[in-house]
């Protein structure tokens, strides 16, 4: 069995920051694919120029189609196929970059039968990006609505003793405790002390507090996320 498409377009997205229209698809009235949707986006800017394509997604359960996650700033630069494992969802795009050009994006979706195999279900974003730290100054970092994962990067500096000292936050019921933290290096290759560049978020209200423990030199540190569309957080 083949994926045929049953909705497509190509949405155009002004050049100025502002919001384009907004695809929606599933619903009611098109019945509740058994494993979602199975999407394909491309990205095309209509001229040489370096757009930065942000989606905000938006997913409703079967009850009642009633809202359930809002996912902001996904990155969708150059597009790809991905499956969104909801019954209805909704897709926005903006040029963050605000390049002055416009970029049409291409889409098609249809429904996900059950038994057929699906690709990967996660998206990107980058927030906060290149930004600064003072000297022994620190940084409080709110973990996006639907993020499952992290990686922290640091500006490489042979200057900057460090390290950057992370801390995740549990924040529920108006108290702060620490549930886990680390220390990052000043080489090229940025890692956690305790692992791989790419870590859980905390499940609940959490947030995490970057501290520069170098008392001379600020540093610039970016967070990534990753939003995997298959887990309930």
């Amino acid at each position: 069995m083949g994926h045929n498409p049953t909705d497509y377009r190509t949405i155009t997205v002004a050049g100025d920051g502002s919001q384009s229209d907004v695809w929606k698809v599933g619903g009611t009235g098109d019945g509740f694919p058994a494993q979602g949707w199975l999407i394909w986006v491309q990205s095309r800017p209509l001229a040489a120029v370096a757009p930065a394509i942000r989606g905000a997604l938006a997913l409703f359960a079967p009850w009642q189609e009633q809202r359930q996650i809002d996912l902001a700033d996904l990155e969708f630069d150059h597009g790809g196929t991905l499956w969104i494992p909801w019954p209805r969802f909704e897709l926005g795009f903006t040029d963050a970059a605000s390049s002055g050009t416009a970029t049409a994006i291409s889409l098609a979706a249809c429904p996900l039968p059950l038994g057929m195999p699906a690709p990967p279900s996660r998206l990107y974003s980058t927030a906060p990006n290149r930004t600064t730290i003072a000297a022994a100054g620190t940084s409080t970092v709110a973990i996006p609505n639907g993020a499952t994962r992290y990686t922290i990067g640091v500006d490489p500096n042979a200057t900057w003793t460090g390290p950057l000292q992370v801390a995740e936050r549990l924040t529920a019921a108006g108290v702060t405790q620490v549930n886990r933290a680390y220390g990052l290096n000043n080489t090229t290759s940025i890692q956690p002390t305790n692992g791989t560049g790419w870590q859980d978020c905390p499940a609940g209200p959490a947030d995490i507090l970057l501290t520069n423990s170098d008392a001379a030199i600020a540093v610039q540190f970016s967070v990534r996320w990753e939003f995997d569309l298959t887990s309930v957080r």
